[in-house]
């Protein structure tokens, strides 16, 4: 016997971790998120004429205001998923998602790559991610309700929403970082 009362070479049994728990929905958000906002971006058009770069004074009014309209995409994707048990984000997802790739696939010839590389990389792929896991948590709640659909066994609908809410913060350290980036690295 060990010292905790558990004989020896005795297998405790370990919770899995957030990321063992949701890593299909989570690759599932990214690969939405990310394909949404790729199609947005192959399909826009040439850019309007009077499309111009405007460099804006980093400070805490823009940090604020990057921030807000950030957070607010990740929460209508995340609720949208947690008030249609998960249907509903894909959807959403695949609007915003497309009409984000649009607007940056008509700002990328106006800006050039150079300024894209410096001014808009070094911020993009975090909020990408951030937001990808948003539509994650949002389509935390799914497996569950297929799971309870087709009779497969009953589940905790109080784990799921936790572990959707867990993501769901994390999506929003991930988009202050993002936030602060663009305002004070990438402007």
């Amino acid at each position: 016997m060990m010292g905790n009362g558990k004989p020896r070479g005795a297998v405790g049994t370990a919770k899995p971790s957030l990321w063992h728990r949701r890593r299909g929905v989570l690759a599932a958000g990214v690969l939405i998120w990310s394909a949404s906002f790729a199609a947005g971006w192959w399909y826009c058009g040439p850019p309007p004429d009077d499309l111009a770069a405007v460099r804006p004074e980093p400070g805490v009014d823009l940090f604020a205001e990057i921030l807000l309209r950030n957070v607010g995409v990740a929460s209508a994707l995340w609720l949208s998923g947690l008030l249609t048990a998960g249907i509903g984000v894909t959807a959403v997802a695949l609007a915003i998602g497309a009409m984000a790739g649009f607007s940056w696939g008509q700002a990328l010839p106006v800006l050039g790559l150079g300024s894209v590389v410096r001014h808009v990389m070094p911020h993009m792929l975090l909020e990408l991610l951030a937001i990808g896991i948003a539509v994650g948590a949002g389509l935390v709640p799914l497996p569950s309700l297929w799971r309870t659909v087709v009779g497969a066994g009953r589940t905790d609908w109080r784990v799921g929403m936790t572990d959707s809410g867990r993501l769901w913060g994390l999506s929003l350290v991930m988009l202050t970082v993002a936030a602060g980036v663009e305002t004070w690295i990438s402007t």
